[in-house]
């Protein structure tokens, strides 16, 4: 997960962590490059910063295979499946997060 704010990045945690989901946490994109895209189901980024560095991040992490879901309150982002955490129960977090994974 690529998220600059701490408490979107611990709230997923917290959501994912009990039901199973193994999470990687990353504040930046320079702690982010160090995973390998491949080795992940699914890349939980944030838009992050005025040069959007975290949507760069994720089209490359996409373009290696990866499935990415961007944690924004925006309305869409036309090449990423998006999740407006701040607007949902955890519960529903974990079950739009679970559809997606399963091609829904």
């Amino acid at each position: 997960m690529l998220h600059d704010d701490a408490s979107v990045r611990e709230r997923l945690s917290r959501i994912l962590e009990p039901t199973g989901y193994r999470v990687v946490t990353c504040a930046s994109t320079e702690e982010a490059s160090k995973h390998d895209a491949r080795t992940f189901d699914l890349y939980l980024c944030g838009q992050m910063g005025k040069y959007s560095d975290g949507l760069i991040y994720a089209l490359d992490a996409k373009d290696k295979g990866a499935k990415v879901v961007i944690v924004s309150e925006r309305k869409k982002f036309n090449q990423f499946h998006l999740l407006n955490v701040g607007a949902i129960s955890d519960q529903r977090v974990l079950e739009e997060i679970r559809k997606y994974l399963a091609g829904g």
